[in-house]
């Protein structure tokens, strides 16, 4: 058996018996005798991809013949003990093993599996007990719900600085939560979720950080060393962008001032581990690879542009099979008939999702419950009534992207998982980045993210997300057909017209495929793109200037100026640093020279233009800072900030934003920029615009929504770094930097911001609930357990409670 292939056995007569079985064309005892034979001859092959096929065998088969005798006895061989006490709650235990010793010894065995009430695989009890007694640095390889973020709180260990690095902003709270939830974390930690909470003489904390704030943390004391450093979705530092080199320069800072760190890499998708070594720093990776094949996916394609006829992709045979004789004229169509009790819809961009809900929720049934309709009273209050996603709400459907606000994006997550009448979710790669919410099914109507095809790794990522084992194993669960998860990618408006979507999932999912890294990220060992070769000097340039001798070369060049320092210092990759840098600073010495300091927001969109925005390459990239060029968009970023500074509410906002859109409207030029929720061009090639006569009031509301999200994120990411170079060159007044930064001088309240509470949720908790805020030494802030349930008996908005349940001790 050590010889047999998938692809020899592709050219036997298996195939023919393997097609009746799947097409429910076995007529004869014969065929199952012979489709159980070929099982067990697979499950005892050396190679795993044809193990797994007669796991998968198996598996059908007892689903199909409601027989799980067969299916038991091969999951306590290959040590799937969860998936043993889910068949024996799913049927009657006398009808799997009989009483006596072989029960009692089988029940011992389980048993010895159970890890505070959960049960775990072989496979991830070994992991754990590798990871536990691992010496240095690790790559932990293994499928997504495998427990990866157990490793990590498990790791917590009191007096020692620990990182825990999360690809967005967004889950900051959700890590934090969880960590503070741990059974291994000590009140007197300090958690740091923003780099200005750390102080230099801070020790035994936990740094839970994007990549950004962790280098801004580390640029801010040179002195500051840290024990260990967990990465998730680690797959993510070969890609070559700028938060991605980020990521890696903060890898080689950390090792270059403690050597013994231990670094964590953990990823659900990796062929090999040396792929994360990065340059400048000497460190080994123990990798610890899980290889199990717990759950066996359903793929199925339905192309409704073209043959309309659903087909199952067999990843094994890499054959496709009829799976329905029925037509299928639309997306939504197949969805609303092969949909479980929770969905996912993905599709790449966020119009589209929106575009998608509003089609979808058409058609769909309008059911009433006290529960969401108090959602949706608490979202229109907090947002407005108008908004799309209240509408979806009352059909059972959520959308959830990154122009939806972060507490409502985080109340949608929660929404979603706690109401048993929201069916579907539909969302975008933000589900690619450490989401975890229950789902039984997954509908792929976009095969990209962003303008790149989705990759073989991001389509198992995908696949990962729904069937999780919290859902399949929990004690109320018997269905074992979650075993078997269903994903459908479906061709639609959504879907590039060129994708060939039976070639690209076979490319994606062909079990005995090699799937290969692609380490482009500059700073890699493993990179190697000549092409790329003035990109990595850049890069290299720009690590030696936060950290000079770091790479040991000669022929590097710094900073001379002290605003060429700053920008290295505050991440600014926007313009060439030091071939600019003397001219930056001669405006910043002739405006100290004449006294000049911003006192007024137009007076920092004024310096922000002159001083910087115009050295930015004229760059589609950069298309969109370089705007602050013009007195329109000057004008524009002058109102937001002084919005930002009075710290107006999102529904204040929207007010705001209405009556000025309603004031351009009615002028000679009736457009709007809204970047890519735009539909028509104007001064550009892209779309970036709207016609404010041709939008309906509904349609502004939506728009303005997500342009306020945009605008919040841009101003964050893109100004404000220029901003602190602004500050600390003197030219700006402390107290107008503060209310910009912050949106209020209130010190509690900035507190409370720097440990990762909305304005909204700080503002309420400072009027209202002082006496429930916990000010630690150290400088954290929790809140006490009983704010909770007094926030609901005076009927707080519940976007805001359940933003409060983060910060819970």
């Amino acid at each position: 058996m050590g010889t047999l292939t998938l692809r020899v056995l592709r050219e036997t007569d298996f195939p023919k018996l393997y097609r009746r079985f799947i097409l429910h064309q076995m007529n004869s005892s014969d065929d199952l005798a012979k489709l159980l034979q070929s099982a067990f001859l697979f499950l005892s092959s050396s190679r795993q991809e044809i193990c797994q096929f007669g796991y998968r065998l198996t598996l059908f088969y007892a689903m199909k013949q409601k027989d799980f005798g067969l299916l038991f006895k091969v999951a306590q061989g290959l040590g799937y003990y969860p998936v043993l006490k889910l068949i024996q709650r799913s049927s009657k235990e006398d009808t799997i093993i009989s009483e006596g010793f072989y029960h009692e010894f089988s029940e011992a065995i389980t048993e010895a599996y159970n890890s505070d009430g959960r049960y775990l695989t072989r496979g991830q009890n070994l992991s754990n007990i590798k990871f536990k007694n691992r010496a240095g640095s690790v790559a932990v390889v293994a499928p997504t719900s495998y427990g990866k973020s157990e490793l990590i709180t498990s790791s917590l260990r009191p007096g020692e600085n620990i990182c825990i690095l999360v690809p967005t902003l967004a889950l900051l709270a959700q890590t934090k939560k969880r960590v503070l939830r741990s059974e291994m974390y000590e009140v007197s930690q300090k958690i740091i979720t923003h780099h200005e909470m750390y102080n230099r003489n801070d020790n035994g904390f936990i740094a839970i950080l994007t990549q950004e704030r962790l280098l801004k943390l580390l640029e801010s004391d040179e002195k500051v060393k840290f024990h260990s450093l967990f990465i998730d979705e680690a797959h993510n530092l070969l890609v070559d962008g700028d938060r991605e080199r980020f990521l890696a320069m903060a890898i080689i800072l950390m090792v270059k001032r403690n050597t013994g760190i231990a670094l964590n890499f953990l990823t659900p998708f990796l062929n090999s581990v040396k792929n994360l070594k990065v340059n400048f720093a000497n460190y080994d990776l123990e990798e610890i690879r899980i290889k199990e094949f717990v759950k066996a996916e359903k793929i199925f394609l339905c192309d409704t542009r073209k043959n309309r006829r659903l087909f199952f992709y067999d990843q094994f045979m890499d054959k496709y099979y009829p799976a329905s004789d029925k037509i299928f004229g639309r997306d939504t169509e197949l969805i609303r008939e092969k949909a479980g009790q929770k969905n996912i819809v993905y599709i790449n961009r966020p119009v589209d999702i929106e575009k998608f809900t509003l089609r979808f929720i058409d058609l769909l049934p309008p059911m009433y419950n006290e529960q969401i309709e108090t959602a949706c009273n608490d979202i229109a209050k907090f947002l407005h009534k108008d908004y799309t996603l209240i509408k979806a709400l009352r059909k059972g459907v959520v959308f959830h992207h990154g122009s939806v606000p972060d507490n409502v994006r985080l109340f949608v997550e929660y929404i979603f998982s706690q109401f048993q009448d929201i069916k579907h979710i539909v969302t975008n790669s933000t589900l690619l980045e450490g989401v975890n919410i229950p789902a039984e099914k997954i509908f792929i109507l976009s095969n990209k993210k962003g303008s790149r095809l989705l990759a073989p790794s991001q389509v198992r990522n995908l696949a990962g997300r729904i069937c999780r084992f919290s859902e399949v194993f929990r004690d109320s669960n018997k269905d074992l057909s979650l075993l078997a998860p269903e994903m459908y990618v479906i061709g639609s408006q959504f879907t590039s017209e060129s994708a060939n979507l039976h070639k690209w999932i076979s490319e994606s999912f062909k079990v005995d495929r090699e799937l290969k890294d692609k380490p482009s990220n500059v700073l890699l060992e493993k990179a190697n793109d000549v092409e790329k070769l003035t990109q990595k000097a850049e890069v290299e340039t720009f690590l030696e200037n936060l950290s000079p001798g770091i790479t040991e070369k000669d022929d590097i060049s710094y900073a001379t100026t002290d605003v060429g320092r700053l920008a290295f210092r505050n991440n600014v990759t926007e313009i060439d640093i030091l071939k600019h840098e003397k001219t930056m600073q001669a405006k910043i010495n002739e405006m100290i020279e004449l006294g000049i300091e911003a006192s007024e927001v137009s007076d920092i969109i004024f310096l922000i233009s002159d001083v910087f925005v115009q050295l930015i390459p004229e760059e589609r990239l950069f298309a969109n800072i370089r705007r602050l060029l013009k007195e329109e968009a000057m004008n524009f970023y002058s109102r937001f900030l002084e919005w930002r500074i009075e710290n107006k509410s999102y529904s204040e906002m929207i007010y705001l934003f209405k009556t000025y859109w309603d004031h351009v409207e009615n002028t000679p030029i009736p457009y709007a920029y809204v970047g890519k929720w735009g539909d028509e061009k104007r001064d550009g090639h892209r779309p970036n615009w709207i016609n404010l006569k041709k939008k309906t009031h509904e349609q502004k509301i939506n728009l303005i929504i997500a342009k306020i999200k945009d605008e919040q994120d841009f101003v964050d990411n893109k100004l404000m770094k220029f901003v602190e170079i602004l500050n600390d060159s003197g030219l700006i007044s402390y107290s107008l930097y503060i209310k910009l930064k912050y949106g209020t001088s209130d010190l509690t309240q900035i507190s409370m911001l720097r440990n990762g509470f909305g304005g909204s949720l700080a503002t309420l908790l400072r009027e209202k609930y002082s006496q429930f805020i916990v000010h630690q030494e150290n400088g954290s802030i929790n809140l006490r357990m009983e704010i909770l349930g007094e926030m609901e008996k005076n009927k707080e908005n519940m976007v805001l409670v359940y933003e409060a349940s983060f910060h819970v001790r």
